[in-house]
């Protein structure tokens, strides 16, 4: 599991490092990128993974009142940025590493 959270990157960046990341190893990818108060989200998940990364995102945007949605593979979405949404994306993280 990759989780990485950057600042000022553009939504384009996001998804394109989260599709090559999955697409060189059995992975999967927690990206975001803030602006503003605002955190928007990339989710991969190699096919492997038996991972679902529109499944995550929905959980994310309904606890967080995001919108977002995708594929199995690859889901983007948008919350507002707070400290426990980060503290929970590095436990979704850590729940996510003992699935696979």
């Amino acid at each position: 599991v990759i989780l990485k959270i950057f600042d000022d990157r553009s939504f384009e960046e996001l998804r394109l490092l989260a599709s090559k990341l999955i697409s060189q190893a059995p992975i999967i990818a927690l990206l975001a990128t803030i602006n503003g108060g605002k955190c928007l989200l990339a989710f991969a998940a190699a096919p492997v993974s038996n991972v679902n990364a529109a499944e995550l995102m929905k959980e994310i945007c309904d606890k967080f009142g995001g919108k977002g949605g995708g594929t199995s593979s690859m889901a983007q979405g948008g919350v507002s940025k707070t400290k426990e949404f980060e503290n929970y994306l590095e436990d979704l993280s850590t729940r996510l590493e003992f699935k696979i």
